[in-house]
């Protein structure tokens, strides 16, 4: 199961993906209390709006299932992703095929969802520093892979 598909497997699972990864239940409550990163009496809540595992802080910002748990735990997008997979009993170890990324890139939301700075940050890397390209953008979300392969 490539990214994109832990995505979707994890759709609708936040409150017990995130429970069993060690999130604090009381952070999961849905109730307004305070933040679990920066603190406050009653700033922050969890929902799971649109089945994405939001987490809403007043100070902090706006979290989905995703980059919550990379923040509360300090993972790279792909630990995450390798956590949430081991969990659910799927395996992340498939890449996307060539005819999955022609039809992501058709939808054009992926590649125009990645940053200008990672779009450089990707450049200079694989221009300077080849050797160690590979393992970033493993690190990275998988649109980034996507807008890498339709660079070269």
């Amino acid at each position: 199961m490539d990214r994109i598909t832990t995505a979707i497997a994890a759709q609708g699972r936040w409150p017990r993906i995130l429970a069993a990864l060690g999130i604090p239940k009381k952070a999961l409550s849905g109730r307004n209390g305070p933040c679990i990163f920066c603190g406050g009496k009653d700033r922050a809540r969890f929902t799971d709006y649109q089945e994405q595992g939001w987490y809403f802080c007043s100070q902090c910002g706006k979290y989905n299932g995703f980059h919550f748990l990379m923040k509360y735990r300090g993972w790279t997008w792909k630990q995450a992703a390798d956590e949430i997979d081991r969990l659910l009993g799927t395996n992340s170890t498939v890449s996307l095929s060539k005819g999955t990324y022609e039809d992501l890139l058709a939808e054009d939301r992926w590649v125009n969802r990645v940053h200008k700075s990672t779009k450089q940050a990707a450049v200079w890397l694989h221009k300077n520093h080849p050797e160690r390209f590979e393992e970033w953008l493993d690190a990275r979300h998988p649109e980034v892979r996507v807008w890498w392969e339709t660079q070269e």
